[in-house]
């Protein structure tokens, strides 16, 4: 539960400062670099002055930051990637599958830590259920990651018919994966970096953040936002997207 936790409090806290700025609360104005600051206490005040920097440009434009299309351990989303691709490109049905081997650096599977998850909290570090869904869906989006599908038969015998193999070698190398079917038939595949953000299609970005807003906005709010974020930077006030947020809550 930590993990969705330490991210909400991290904005939790960045809404904090802002209130708190806009009502004239005090603070050091050499927070970072004091004696006694934040680069103190963090690193020892090892850091390089010359990476530190405010305004444009904004780090997260240039080089950008990573949008997660699956919601589950990182290390696995090249995996996705690939097993989409072969179950999709190759029309695979699961009901076909005899055995799923999985070939991937010890490092890369640290934090896949549950074998047979109990849950979706769990499944987010499974191996096997991210090999299943896939294989048993097509898809690995927010609407998989359930308890529901952690607990349905299909993906379960899907489960027990992945196998992973332990490698030693570099914590980004390559996986391998191979999908043996019953009458003996096998695609394989190795797994390329994750998809960068530059790379992502609009489709694919956009339809992450539908299954991310789903729950709290309707599909017309949600377009509007869309329509709003995808020209952020030429707005000259950002009210209409807030107007839109505020009436989620109402």
């Amino acid at each position: 539960m930590t993990k969705s936790l330490n991210a909400g409090r991290a904005a939790e806290n960045g809404v904090m400062a802002a209130l708190l700025a806009r009502h004239g609360f005090t603070a050091s104005k050499n927070i970072f670099e004091d004696a006694m600051g934040y680069f103190s206490a963090a690193c020892r005040n090892q850091y390089d002055p010359k990476l530190l920097f405010f305004g444009k440009p904004f780090f997260f434009a240039k080089p950008g930051i990573a949008i997660k299309l699956y919601p589950c351990a990182v290390v696995m989303h090249p995996l996705l990637d690939l097993l989409l691709s072969l179950v999709q490109g190759h029309d695979i049905r699961s009901d076909t599958i005899d055995r799923v081997q999985v070939t991937m650096s010890s490092p890369s599977a640290l934090p896949l830590v549950y074998k047979r998850p109990e849950n979706s909290l769990q499944a987010k570090f499974s191996l096997p259920f991210a090999v299943a869904i896939a294989l048993a869906d097509r898809a690995a989006g927010l609407e998989q990651y359930t308890d529901r599908k952690v607990k349905d038969p299909r993906v379960a015998d899907l489960m027990e018919r992945t196998h992973l193999m332990l490698v030693k070698y570099a914590r980004n190398g390559p996986a391998v994966v191979r999908i043996t079917l019953k009458d003996g038939t096998s695609y394989h595949g190795k797994t390329a970096k994750a998809q960068s953000s530059d790379a992502l299609s609009r489709s694919k970005i956009e339809e992450k953040f539908r299954q991310c807003a789903a729950n709290k906005l309707t599909p017309r709010m949600i377009r509007g936002l869309l329509s709003y974020l995808w020209s952020i930077e030429e707005l000259k006030s950002v009210g209409g997207i807030t107007r839109l947020l505020r009436a989620a809550w109402v």
